[in-house]
């Protein structure tokens, strides 16, 4: 059974806060996408090749660079 949730938009920090502490997350990791974004051939390969053992203990975020195509 799938549940959505909905809260009022303020910012998206907020809705970032909101999303991670009300949905059932059982991945070590997430990725964000806005709906409008895709995941390219090669951050594909990247993230089926990443391993949380290859980053220092105290990493707690990874920040991809964006290519954008208009």
């Amino acid at each position: 059974m799938r549940k959505f949730y909905l809260t009022s938009f303020e910012n998206h920090p907020k809705q970032w806060g909101f999303a991670l502490k009300n949905f059932y997350i059982i991945t070590p990791w997430i990725i964000g996408l806005d709906a409008d974004q895709i995941v390219l051939p090669e951050l594909l390969e990247k993230l089926k090749t990443f391993r949380d053992e290859d980053l220092p203990k105290e990493v707690k975020g990874i920040y991809f660079n964006r290519k954008k195509l208009f």
